[in-house]
């Protein structure tokens, strides 16, 4: 799963993306590293309704440091409940990080199919960075102020904005 969230953000210009396993290794050089990045996703299957214990260590030493507006994501596997995805997502909020794309969560050993979620998920956090990301919906909206009023039956004209999103 990493390695095609990897992929996916990779597939968008201007970004150089590392990915690192917390297995086994020690948790400071990674907190300097975290510091110089522009957005962390974590990943971590939930073991017995929670993340594995690197990924809290790592969150938990990083208390000390800003990350007011960094961007963060969490994805992951589960067996049975899946609760680690959404509980690293709230502690990145706590971190006072944005987290502008929803978290994946696959179920055991993830298809072809999922992988190529997970390539679109590494895309979306890459075009939140960027500024490149462009949401289903939003290349046109139309604001029509007359459904806005808190009048809307006094027959006034109605006046609309409409506004383009450009890729």
């Amino acid at each position: 799963m990493a390695e095609a969230v990897q992929a996916g953000a990779e597939s968008v210009p201007g970004l150089r993306v590392s990915l690192y396993d917390l297995e086994g290794g020690e948790i400071a050089p990674f907190v300097d590293l975290i510091e110089e990045a522009d957005a962390l996703v974590f990943g971590s299957p939930t073991v017995n309704g929670d993340a594995v214990k690197p990924i809290w260590d790592l969150l938990s030493s990083l208390a000390g440091i800003s990350l007011r507006g960094k961007i963060g994501a969490a994805f992951g596997s589960y067996g049975w409940s899946g609760e680690a995805v959404p509980m690293i997502e709230d502690r990145l909020r706590g971190l006072k990080m944005r987290v502008p794309v929803p978290g994946l969560r696959l179920k055991l050993t993830p298809t072809v199919a999922e992988l190529d979620r997970c390539r679109d998920f590494g895309r979306q956090i890459a075009e939140a960075m960027t500024g490149t990301a462009n949401p289903p919906g939003t290349a046109e909206r139309v604001i029509d102020f007359a459904e806005l009023s808190p009048y809307p039956e006094t027959g006034a004209s109605s006046s609309k904005l409409a506004t383009r999103s450009e890729p």
